[in-house]
């Protein structure tokens, strides 16, 4: 098949040709493109200090891709932004991540996760994960 190469070409493509956006919209709400993960959390009551057991621990879906992201140019804001979707998703199902949860499921270091944290949170930001309570 034919393939547009050059990722600019392809998104005004895509973006700017009414018909073209249209027909990529439906094709969107026929065929979900949003990638997901299942990932075992602590529970967000779960206690400190000693390993969990299987009862603290809760058992989320994670939504590491969505059709939006692709809208988002910059790849340091398209991740922070995924970083807030992950951080929701955890929270409404009574999951806290670790930073380390969080940089697996986005492929970076814990390093580029703290970064992310503190600049989201200065930010206004409120960031719930397994030791940061409020940030």
């Amino acid at each position: 098949g034919l393939a547009i190469a050059d990722p600019a070409m392809r998104r005004n493509f895509f973006e700017r040709v009414p018909l073209n956006r249209a027909i990529l919209a439906a094709h969107d709400a026929l065929v979900p493109t949003l990638r997901r993960m299942t990932v075992a959390l602590a529970r967000r009551d779960a206690p400190f200090g000693r390993a969990l057991t299987e009862a603290e621990r809760v058992t989320i879906q994670w939504t590491l891709h969505a059709p939006e992201d692709d809208a988002i140019r910059s790849k340091t804001v398209r991740r922070r932004h995924r970083l807030r979707r992950l951080l929701a998703e955890a929270e409404a199902q009574n999951a806290a991540p670790t930073d380390d949860d969080l940089a697996r499921a986005l492929g970076v270091s814990r390093y580029t996760i703290l970064r992310d944290m503190a600049a989201l949170a200065q930010s206004g930001h409120l960031l719930r994960t397994r030791r940061r309570k409020t940030t």
